[in-house]
Formats: C-alpha cells, structure tokens, sequence
C-alpha cells in the first residue's frame, strides 16, 4: 500500500468520524403530540354533545314557531267567526224584534177592523145574511143568504154589492188583503139559467171572479190586493162566498 493509499484511507476514517455523528431519540416532541391529541379528544367529546343539544334545541324551537303561527291563525278564524256569528244573532234578534212589532201591530189593526165590521154588518149578522169570524191572522165573512149571492146566478146581487163596498169601506186606508172564494153546488148548476156552466168548478170560479171584479171596479179595491178562487160544495146550504181579510 502506497502513501496515497493510506492517505485517502486516513482521510476515510476521519471523513466518517466527522459526518456520521451518533444520533439521539427525544421525548419531549412524542409527549407533545399526545397532549395535543387528548386536549382535542376532551374538546370533541365535551363540545359535540352541546352541538348536538344546540341542533335539536333549535329544531324544537322551529317546530314550536311554526305550531304557535298555526295556532294563531287558527285562533284569529275562530275569532273572526265568532265575530261573524254574533253579528248575525245581533241581526237576527233586530229582524225578530222587528217582526214581532209588525206582528203585534197587524194583529192590534185586525182586531180594530173586526170591532169596524163588527158594528158596520151586525145588522146584517144578525139576520144571519152573512156570519162573521176573526182568528189572529184573518177576518172571515161566508154570504149566506141567497139574497146576496142567489143559487141560480154567477153575480153578487145588488144587496151582495152593497155589503162588499162596505166592508171595503170599513177597512179604511188599512193594507188589507183580500181572498174572494166562490162556492157551487151540483144542484146549482142543475139551474136553468147555469147551463153555462157545466160543473161545480166552473160555476165557483166564475162567482169568485165576478165578486172579485166588482171589489176592484165599484169598491175601488186595488187588483193587486184581491185574490179570486173557486171550491165546489156538496152542502147546498153551505155559504156561496167566503171572503177572507189579513193584513
């Protein structure tokens, strides 16, 4: 081995010495990191169950707001129907009081007419020329004499005339309505003078009609408060015109 030789092998040894240095393992840097992962394992394990909490808190609470907006609108229709409903008795309890007193009032001008007709036909009443009833809602009047509605005529006789001016006279100025109801027997259109009129219902009719005219044309009755109408009979003694007044 020459000088070079051991030159460079003595340089080798000293070159491995210098950069080959014995190495060292610390602790401290491990124990570090572990500390770090525990602070993040009490951290997780401390602040996820109040995340979790805070997240089902806050549903909770949506649920609980959206139940109260319903609840209020459900109360806001309740008392808005409410409302309603006591608007409508109010109004109700108006028109019943209303109706009351035009009640009360047309039976207070009934019973005044019915004493009017009373005194005005107890002349004729008493003859038993016609027979004269009242009820709450009307005042009836059957013509029972064949004086005033003769069994072989469709026509008031002149006396039935006068009777039926003077009772339109004795309702006044009163909104009196009036139903005019012609009766027939068979044996009235068995009359000579009714061949005209082949049944009972015609023979009615006709007489309704005829009284129900000479209401409007001679006692100046208005058309619109007179209703005219037939019914045959099967009793010939029965009244050959009934008329009704109601207010």
């Amino acid at each position: 081995m020459g000088r070079n030789d051991w030159q460079r092998l003595g340089n080798e040894e000293n070159f491995v010495a210098v950069s080959a240095p014995p190495k060292k393992t610390g602790v401290l840097p491990i124990l570090g990191v572990l500390v770090a992962l525990g602070s993040l394992g009490v951290l997780v394990s401390y602040y996820l169950p109040l995340y979790r909490a805070h997240e089902a808190l806050n549903g909770e609470y949506v649920k609980l707001a959206i139940h109260g907006r319903e609840q209020q609108e459900q109360l806001e229709q309740t008392v808005t129907a409410l409302k309603r409903t006591a608007a409508d008795r109010d109004q109700l309890k108006a028109a019943q009081g209303s109706a009351r007193v035009d009640t009360e009032a047309a039976r207070a001008n009934l019973g005044a007419l019915n004493k009017a007709l009373t005194t005005e036909l107890s002349a004729q009443t008493g003859k038993k020329l016609i027979a004269l009833s009242a009820t709450e809602a009307a005042i009836e009047i059957q013509f029972l004499s064949p004086t005033l509605f003769r069994s072989d005529a469709s026509a008031p006789t002149a006396l039935g005339k006068d009777l039926l001016c003077r009772i339109a006279r004795a309702s006044g100025n009163a909104a009196v309505k009036y139903s005019v109801v012609g009766a027939a027997s068979v044996s009235d259109t068995k009359q000579r003078a009714l061949k005209a009129f082949p049944t009972p219902w015609h023979l009615s009719a006709a007489r309704g009609a005829s009284a129900a005219q000479l209401l409007a044309e001679a006692c100046k009755v208005a058309p619109s408060a007179i209703l005219a109408a037939g019914s045959p009979s099967t009793d010939t003694q029965a009244a050959l015109l009934t008329l009704k007044l109601s207010l």
